[in-house]
């Protein structure tokens, strides 16, 4: 209820197709309170999609959102074969169930930023027929880890320009 009545607060921003987003984490990983927030924002007609890694299915959740952002990860050593194994069932099922599918890919340079990750990212999305954002990387989470007193595992990795972006694009799209 503290959160539906937050929400209501901004409805009036909402734009014709806005909404609501449950991100994470990985709302998959809570999927009731994420089931019962989404059937309690439909009854006030409000649009809800949910961000996940694909990992974890529920027909449930998958039926009652509008959408879903399927952010696909993907390293230099996968491969279309790969891909497919991970996320063809998440995909089958949103198929089945007619839900919405938008792919995002961060495009990270020294990991997939190369042929033949986007190639094999180009084969899952024709199987499929989604639409792909490309999102470049970048590093605004180095403060967080420093905090934590943890590493940061990409230190080394350059962030993505928008040439990059461009040159991925090229490639996927095959221009």
């Amino acid at each position: 209820s503290d959160i539906i009545n937050e929400i209501n607060k901004y409805k009036v921003y909402y734009k014709k197709k806005g909404g609501v987003t449950l991100s994470g984490g990985e709302p998959f990983l809570q999927l009731d309170f994420c089931i019962q927030l989404v059937k309690r924002l439909k009854e006030q007609n409000i649009n809800v999609i949910v961000e996940t890694n694909g990992l974890i299915l529920s027909e449930e959740l998958l039926s009652v959102v509008d959408g879903v952002r399927l952010d696909i990860k993907n390293v230099h050593e996968e491969n279309e074969i790969s891909l497919l194994n991970t996320y063809a069932p998440f995909l089958d099922l949103c198929k089945r169930l007619s839900t919405p599918v938008t792919l995002t890919n961060v495009l990270v340079p020294t990991r997939n930023l190369n042929e033949n990750s986007l190639k094999s990212l180009r084969i899952l999305c024709d199987r499929y027929d989604y639409p792909i954002e490309f999102l470049a990387f970048r590093k605004t989470c180095v403060q967080k880890y420093l905090s934590l007193g943890i590493p940061f595992p990409y230190e080394y990795v350059p962030e993505c320009s928008g040439k990059d972006v461009e040159k991925a694009k090229s490639i996927f799209f095959g221009e």
